[in-house]
């Protein structure tokens, strides 16, 4: 499907599914550490269960707004806020992979922020809103990164979690992160 294809689909879906949307970003560490034990392939049959057992509600269906942010050596996009068969059909399609020693699980916040604050802007120019947004990050370890970048990310999510802006489920597997 083309690029224009694909955002007159995402407007058309935007304006005439007029749910209240429930906004869920899935920010996933995708370091190396996550293929001990088989952590990986569990993170994504639980994100599939998750997805299926969603789907099986037609009012959840409607509603489920899905952003995927892995973070690994760097953040990346993995599905943009949208529908939930979209999010189903990437992770079917293409599963999360492990990549890389670092976790940069600092840039992965600071995506899934931006991409909220994107979508929330694109429902109110269809006059569409949401409920709370849900910030769910999965993580075996602390972010490499510099206890400055960690601190600046982790400052705005407070910030949105005081303000009643957001909520938060951290996620910490194994012997997980002790600062999550």
């Amino acid at each position: 499907m083309s690029a224009v294809s694909e955002l007159l689909l995402r407007d058309r879906e935007l304006s005439n599914n007029k749910s209240k949307r429930v906004l869920l970003c899935l920010c996933i560490d995708n370091s190396a550490s996550m293929t001990r034990g088989g952590v990986m392939g569990e993170v994504n049959r639980g994100i599939e269960r998750f997805f299926e057992r969603t789907d099986r509600n037609s009012l959840s269906r409607d509603a489920a707004d899905i952003c995927i942010v892995a973070f690994g050596d760097k953040a990346e996009l993995v599905c943009d806020f949208g529908p939930l068969q979209r999010a189903m059909n990437q992770v079917k399609r293409q599963p999360i992979r492990a990549t890389g020693a670092g976790t940069v699980l600092a840039a992965g916040v600071t995506l899934a922020l931006e991409r909220l604050d994107h979508h929330l802007e694109e429902l109110a120019s269809v006059n569409n809103n949401a409920y709370i947004p849900w910030l769910i990050i999965i993580s075996d370890g602390d972010s490499t990164e510099a206890p400055a970048a960690v601190e600046r990310a982790a400052a705005q999510v407070r910030r949105r979690v005081q303000a009643g802006a957001l909520r938060t489920l951290c996620l910490s597997i194994g012997e997980g992160s002790r600062s999550l």
